[in-house]
């Protein structure tokens, strides 16, 4: 944790971070990261249970359906997210 400060004692002055060169606006990237990473964890728990229903109840069709279909939405959720981080990454801005 000691890297996470800057120690002012020393009598030097502070400098702020350099300005960008380009009057582009930094894109946040973070939700769309975070949304991929939940939908892809969720994706994970759901094969889990796809496992289990396999091995101890591979005759409950119903159950087994019902969880493909929620994996296959999360599949798409987590797609859509990382496409929108790709494409806040590529972004040029408007011109």
């Amino acid at each position: 944790m000691s890297d996470m400060h800057q120690d002012f004692s020393s009598g030097e002055p502070f400098e702020p971070e350099p300005q960008r060169q380009d009057s582009a606006l930094v894109l946040p990237t973070e939700v769309h990261i975070v949304a991929t990473a939940l939908a892809v964890e969720k994706l994970r728990g759901l094969c889990d249970q796809m496992l289990l229903l396999l091995r101890h109840a591979p005759r409950d069709a119903a159950t087994f359906d019902r969880v493909v279909w929620e994996a296959s939405d999360e599949w798409v959720t987590a797609h859509r997210s990382y496409e929108a981080y790709r494409a806040v990454l590529e972004c040029r801005g408007q011109a």
